[in-house]
């Protein structure tokens, strides 16, 4: 191959390399999650990062409740991003990240009120209350 037929090449498809890979942005988010009455950290809430649906990255809190999420966002969109907390007996909480590639958050959880089955003398029957 010639010197002109090289160079050629290369100025032709190094800019269709680097378009092919997109905005490759690092992303972390990381902070912790308390419960909302107590403010102690709570631990194994699931966080997770979505995008259209899919989830992107995953993790637990750790025994004071802090966790930390890194995670590449192809096309450089916040928009699209949901972030998910969830822990059996709290009610879970659905965000957007905010703008910026380093976010440093504290999410309050609140705890879920179920009904409590008790027994109505008169009505012979059990009778939820909450």
């Amino acid at each position: 191959m010639t010197k002109t037929k090289t160079i050629f090449l290369l100025l032709f498809l190094v800019p269709f390399v680097g378009w092919s890979h997109g905005d490759k942005t690092p992303l972390i988010i990381k902070g912790a999650v308390l419960d909302a009455q107590m403010r102690d950290g709570i631990v194994d809430v699931i966080v997770t990062v979505e995008k259209n649906g899919q989830v992107i990255e995953s993790t637990k809190t750790k025994a004071d409740g802090t966790f930390e999420l890194k995670f590449t966002n192809t096309d450089g969109r916040l928009d699209k991003l949901q972030v998910t907390i969830q822990k059996k007996g709290f009610k879970s909480q659905r965000m957007a990240p905010l703008p910026g590639n380093n976010q440093n958050v504290q999410i309050l959880l609140n705890k879920r009120l179920h009904p409590i089955p008790l027994l109505n003398s008169k009505m012979g029957s059990p009778t939820l209350c909450i």
